[in-house]
């Protein structure tokens, strides 16, 4: 689905923009999947894995554009990728109610705000959808991202011991996690 162009401001008092990634982008996404992996051990990837093509990241453009069941919301400051967010619902008649969500924000731009926007924005996608579970993942020890998460109300449900081994030799855990969407009524209360 087209995510709409909308333009907020950051806690800094510059304008962002949330878009979804066009056709012709493709290799600004790949530097973007690049620069998070350098610069966070809480990326699934390390940066030596990330060998996508510009045809399948163009093809990951497109595909995203036409999927009825998924929005990809970008964050631009001044012409740069800053963050990216994707919320999908599923798409099975007994999992119809739930959604994932995968977030990330360069880390230059951390502390301005993108996150809970992102956030705030996918949530309110998910109760637009009439979804009733959001769902999401993370490595352990990002504290960063788990401040986020229960700030928006999500709550771990539990844990994959040894889920990832790092280069360090240390192993964490993946951490599970998952928002109750409110009915629409609900929040009007």
């Amino acid at each position: 689905m087209i995510y709409e162009e909308t333009v907020f401001t950051l806690k800094n008092g510059q304008p962002a923009v949330f878009r979804s990634p066009r056709p012709g982008e493709g290799e600004k996404y790949i530097d973007f999947l690049k620069g998070i992996a350098e610069e966070s051990d809480f990326i699934m990837k390390y940066p030596q894995e990330i060998n996508v093509s510009l045809e399948s990241e163009e093809n990951w453009i497109s595909s995203g554009l036409e999927d009825p069941n998924a929005i990809r919301i970008s964050c631009y400051i001044d012409g740069q990728l800053a963050g990216n967010s994707q919320i999908a619902r599923m798409n099975r008649l007994k999992t119809a109610h739930r959604a994932g969500i995968a977030i990330s924000v360069r880390k230059a731009y951390w502390r301005l705000g993108i996150g809970t926007k992102l956030m705030e924005e996918m949530l309110r996608l998910a109760q637009e959808w009439g979804v009733e579970q959001v769902e999401l993942q993370y490595v352990e020890g990002n504290f960063r991202g788990k401040g986020l998460y229960e700030k928006m109300g999500f709550k771990e449900i539990g844990r994959i011991p040894n889920a990832f081994h790092l280069a360090d030799g240390t192993s964490r855990a993946e951490v599970l996690m998952v928002y109750a969407v409110k009915p629409q009524e609900e929040q009007n209360d």
